[in-house]
């Protein structure tokens, strides 16, 4: 659950940062509801992340549990858990930027088609596998300086 709360929370923080960048004034609270605006347009995609997010958290938890149990040996499983809950984390937040990049470089409004048709369009764009390859990468050089 500790995963999920700290994901809105950067989510949260990225869209008060865009604000900024767009010159667009808005409080925590405009940006809490402008997250639960795109998530009710994403609909399946919020609430697939959150089921991975904490089955993968349940599951990395149980591993890390192990650890001692198996001498260690659960910690590779764990390793890849985690940057799969990573991967998961990364492309819904990335997602996330785009959809309120979308919104603040439209004046802070959805345009006619409204917050479904953006999200739906943007959701469409996205190149998952070059996400995940990025965010690899990143993961990567972060791990091995």
């Amino acid at each position: 659950m500790l995963d999920v709360v700290s994901s809105a929370a950067i989510d949260v923080a990225m869209i008060l940062g865009l604000s900024k960048l767009y010159g667009i004034t808005m409080t925590q609270q405009g940006a809490i509801g402008l997250l639960q605006k795109m998530a009710l347009a994403m609909g399946g995609i919020t609430a697939s992340e959150l089921l991975a997010n904490l089955g993968l958290g349940s599951l990395k938890s149980l591993l890390g549990l192990a650890a001692p149990a198996t001498g260690g040996l659960s910690l590779g499983p764990y390793v890849s858990v985690a940057l799969t809950q990573a991967g998961v984390a990364g492309v819904s937040s990335y997602a996330i930027g785009q959809v309120t990049k979308a919104y603040l470089a439209n004046g802070a409004s959805w345009g006619p088609d409204g917050p479904k048709a953006v999200v739906t369009r943007i959701l469409a764009s996205l190149d998952e596998a070059s996400i995940l390859s990025r965010i690899k990468d990143e993961l990567r050089a972060k791990l091995n300086p």
